[in-house]
């Protein structure tokens, strides 16, 4: 119990990171896809694709655990 206390702020950091880390990466790639596209139009599809893509692996992939 004692070890799985004093890993959880180092754990809370790591997941912290790679969520920022993904708001600045997916910031850059719409603004990048966005000046290529001439438009948000494309770019708004491609990210509500990518969210379905996502939640479909959830919901196929990943068994409710009790």
């Amino acid at each position: 119990m004692q070890g799985g206390i004093l890993r959880f702020p180092t754990l809370l950091g790591v997941y912290r990171f790679w969520r920022d880390f993904g708001y600045a990466v997916g910031a850059l790639g719409m603004g990048l896809l966005a000046q290529w596209a001439q438009g948000l139009d494309v770019t708004f599809w491609l990210v509500g694709i990518a969210m379905l893509a996502s939640g479909l692996v959830v919901v196929i992939g990943f068994k409710e655990v009790p």
